[in-house]
């Protein structure tokens, strides 16, 4: 994560527009990257969904796996996702459709100077 950052964080510098897509499950990485990449240019988008419905929605049966005890260290099974406490955008994608979170998201980033779309 403090890589992917990095890059970021290089690339925002030359005037791209970056979006990383990370499954960060614990708050210490994410605030690194917030710091990393700094507090005006970072927003953090939970992208929430229970676990019962990725569990409906695994079609290569990892979560089987893992609660099998097959797979140890699955993130939400056997391991912790640390929720973040105030995430700048919060999807809940086992709620709402697909068009509805990136209708969303669009409008956060809109409304937060990010584009002029």
């Amino acid at each position: 994560i403090r890589r992917v950052a990095l890059m970021a964080n290089e690339l925002a510098d030359a005037g791209a527009i970056v979006l990383v897509a990370l499954g960060s499950r614990y708050r210490v990485a994410r605030e690194g990257a917030r710091k990393t990449i700094g507090e005006d240019r970072f927003t953090e988008v939970y992208v929430d969904c229970a676990v019962t419905e990725c569990i409906r929605r695994d079609t290569k049966g990892m979560y089987g796996k893992a609660i099998a005890g097959n797979l140890p260290g699955f993130t939400g099974v056997s391991d912790p996702y640390e929720m973040p406490d105030m995430p700048d955008v919060h999807l809940f994608t086992d709620i709402v459709t697909v068009e509805e979170c990136v209708n969303k998201l669009l409008v956060y980033l809109k409304e937060s100077g990010f584009i002029d779309y």
